[in-house]
């Protein structure tokens, strides 16, 4: 895709190119900005580049609930040999549950078609906020995050626990920052 008669605006680049190479690849290019779904290592070759969230500790998604669930999951994790932070997938995979079992204490039942009544027509409070499904079971919102690098040093997880390490743009109501672009001064 071609923005603004410049370069490309994105880029797919071959899974077998390694990670560091795809995003050195990317600076030697004069790109408004790059989307790529890496497995994310704190590198600061990052800083500039739009990825994707689930959950990210801001405060607008600090819901009841979460810093416990957070805190507990990350006293763990080490141990497991699991993501230290769990950012990705342990707030999601807990909300889930908690849907479930007020799925199941809402109809006193197992049964699949009481339990996915109830779920279609229910709220549920969770430790990603309320949470309720559309017509076909998707979210009724969309919670995706759109997010930015920004001033990542070094090799340390530890930085992803700041808000400043990755901007939320998108969705509004969770925005932290806006887009900077294109890359070369978003490297900063």
């Amino acid at each position: 895709m071609i923005a603004d008669g410049r370069a490309p605006a994105a880029l797919s680049l071959p899974q077998k190119i390694q990670q560091s190479q795809r995003v050195k690849s990317l600076r030697r290019r004069d790109f408004l900005t790059a989307g790529l779904g890496l497995p994310l290592l704190g590198r600061p070759l990052l800083n500039g580049l739009v990825n994707y969230e689930y959950w990210l500790p801001v405060p607008k998604m600090m819901y009841p609930g979460i810093a416990q669930m957070m805190a507990e999951y990350q006293s763990r994790a080490a141990n497991a040999g699991a993501d230290p932070l769990g950012y990705y997938v342990a707030p999601q995979a807990y909300a889930q549950m908690q849907v479930v079992e007020q799925a199941i204490a809402g109809t006193g039942s197992l049964d699949d078609a009481r339990l996915s009544g109830v779920t279609r027509d229910s709220s549920f409070k969770t430790v990603v906020g309320d949470v309720k499904f559309g017509p076909d079971g998707e979210w009724d919102h969309g919670r995706l995050l759109t997010v930015q690098f920004r001033g990542l040093k070094g090799q340390g997880m530890d930085q992803f626990t700041s808000p400043s390490a990755e901007v939320v743009l998108h969705p509004a109501e969770y925005r932290t920052g806006e887009l900077r672009y294109p890359m070369g001064p978003a490297k900063q």
